[in-house]
């Protein structure tokens, strides 16, 4: 008695998956010319199995976003750390609904958007060699997961994000078409402002993008100085 809440330890998480590590040397050659390769690869299917009696979503603390409208959830039978917020509303057609007051969009009900953490993950090194010298990198990417960016968003609010340019919008306004809140067939064109401004903290996919990649992650030159330069110094490998 005499207590308003309690911190408990809950969730089962289940991770299965696939690691790969393939290593090769395609050239060895007599004149001092090496190449070496290494390929890398792991997928996880991860899977929150339970997260506590009665609760079947959890948000993770400090994962709001700064337009208050994008989170990142875990849901009961859904990988781990769901991007989450709202569509554009959608009849049972199919249909976007708009209001029939303003003609913005409707917010769906709230929903997981996309995994927040990437499935798929590979790298590939590449080390070359010749004589003294050795050249190497490092490509690597993820795959799988998208990410929900508010920097996007406040840029459309103000007019700064380059979809509020495309098309020619701030002339002729952003055309708009479905059904509104009654179901009857509206086709009209919103005001560029008012249209990014209206959908900027309330439409969450709408700045939702895919988070893969592949980047040059590393660049290495070395030389090895022979070791007869360095007879008469105090360093035996440089």
């Amino acid at each position: 008695s005499s207590y308003r809440s309690v911190l408990l330890n809950v969730g089962k998480i289940r991770n299965r998956g696939i690691e790969l590590l393939l290593t090769g040397a395609p050239v060895r050659s007599l004149t001092g010319f090496n190449w070496d390769v290494s390929f890398n690869m792991a997928y996880n299917d991860n899977k929150v199995i339970k997260i506590a009696d009665g609760l079947t979503s959890l948000a993770l603390p400090g994962a709001e976003a700064r337009t208050e409208n994008g989170f990142v959830y875990h849901y009961e039978n859904m990988p781990y750390g769901m991007i989450s917020g709202y569509r554009i509303k959608e009849d049972d057609k199919g249909n976007k609904v708009y209001s029939k007051d303003n003609g913005l969009p409707i917010q769906s009900d709230f929903m997981p958007l996309g995994r927040g953490v990437p499935p798929l993950t590979m790298g590939l090194s590449n080390t070359f060699g010749y004589k003294n010298f050795t050249l190497s990198f490092l490509v690597d990417g993820k795959f799988g997961s998208k990410m929900y960016a508010s920097t996007n968003a406040y840029g459309a609010y103000y007019g700064l994000d380059k979809r509020t340019t495309a098309g020619g919008v701030r002339e002729s306004g952003v055309m708009v078409k479905g059904v509104d809140e009654t179901g009857a067939p509206l086709s009209q064109t919103i005001a560029a402002q008012d249209y990014y401004q209206g959908i900027a903290f309330s439409i969450t996919d709408q700045f939702v993008s895919d988070a893969g990649f592949i980047k040059v992650r590393q660049l290495t030159l070395g030389y090895t100085f022979p070791r007869t330069l360095l007879a008469k110094t105090p360093f035996q490998y440089a």
